[in-house]
């Protein structure tokens, strides 16, 4: 088990995305614990140190040899950027920890969508295995509270240090009419998942629908595709660009609707070249639809399997 020595912490192992949605993580105390989202159930985190001294619990994790030996090296004056201890991995309490990673990214990223047929899991059935959960390694997630209102994306967007995106997180969906008709011109668009509250918006590609009205006064109507009939969309804004040129912006009301005033005149609405136009969602977050595929790929794959990872929501998803 190899620590080094970065940006003033001590971390072990490789995380190969840099995404907060393809990654799984946990807070611990004094520790962050991470891994890919499509990583083997019993594969080791990258572990990250953030308080030496409330870390006393990893020993639990990797043995009580290589726990005396990360602390005596990292407290070592003459110690490099890096070491290597001889880690005994406990198996349950590393299965443990990863099931509460696993289950905070459901929460966080789990792809609801009528549309691509991703079933919506119950979050409150999540928080109470979760808490049974962390009963199992209370020494280690000491404190660790889940709350069914909370914003999940919260914890471990803060925890990396990046505020723009730590109060939004993923988006769930299902289909609702539009009621958008009669266009000069329309479109659809995709929302960054990392710039949407969670829960909200439909999860597949393209659930933004829009166009351009001339009469009575031109406008741009907007239809956004919302969870189910309990999402309220209202307050999301709503932006109209046209490369780094804001046109117009506004607000969804609780249905996900918007009508944007343009301030056109009706023959400035024909004259317009409409094809580079978007229409953003919420906060403006850089996220290629690689990454939501993979998600989308992930999902799939998890209604499928059935190993210790796996949270009862899971299991009667699709029935």
């Amino acid at each position: 088990m190899k620590w080094t020595l970065k940006d003033g912490a001590w971390s072990s192992g490789v995380i190969s995305f840099s995404e907060f949605p393809l990654i799984q993580a946990v807070e611990a105390r004094g520790a962050l614990l991470e891994w890919n989202i499509d990583e083997p159930e019993r594969s080791r985190p990258r572990i990250t140190i953030t308080d030496e001294d409330e870390c006393d619990w990893l020993w639990e994790l990797i043995g009580e040899p290589a726990h005396v030996e990360f602390v005596q090296s990292a407290k070592n004056p003459n110690m490099r950027k890096a070491f290597n201890v001889a880690a005994q991995w406990n198996l349950e309490t590393l299965l443990a920890l990863r099931k509460l990673a696993h289950g905070q990214w459901l929460r966080d990223w789990w792809p609801t969508s009528a549309v691509d047929g991703v079933p919506k899991l119950s979050d409150e059935g999540l928080v109470r295995e979760m808490n049974d959960v962390a009963m199992q390694v209370e020494t280690i997630v000491d404190g660790y509270q889940f709350s069914r209102t909370e914003d999940t994306s919260v914890s471990l967007n803060r925890t990396r240090d990046n505020q723009a995106q730590s109060d939004y997180a993923l988006v769930a969906g299902t289909v609702q009419e539009c009621a958008i008709t009669g266009p000069i011109f329309s479109g659809t668009s995709s929302p960054a998942w990392q710039g949407l509250p969670a829960h909200v918006v439909d999860a597949t590609e393209n659930p933004v629908h829009w166009h351009v009205e001339a009469a009575p006064n031109p406008v741009l109507d907007i239809q956004v595709l919302l969870a189910d009939k309990q999402s309220n969309g209202e307050g999301l804004e709503v932006r109209v660009l046209r490369g780094p040129e804001e046109l117009a912006h506004g607000y969804l009301d609780k249905r996900g609707f918007a009508s944007v005033p343009l301030g056109l005149t009706v023959a400035e609405v024909w004259l317009q070249d409409w094809t580079d136009v978007v229409v953003q969602v919420g906060v403006d977050v850089n996220e290629s639809q690689e990454v939501r595929n993979r998600i989308r790929a992930f999902a799939q794959e998890r209604l499928r399997a059935r190993d210790r990872l796996s949270f009862a929501e899971e299991c009667v998803a699709l029935y």
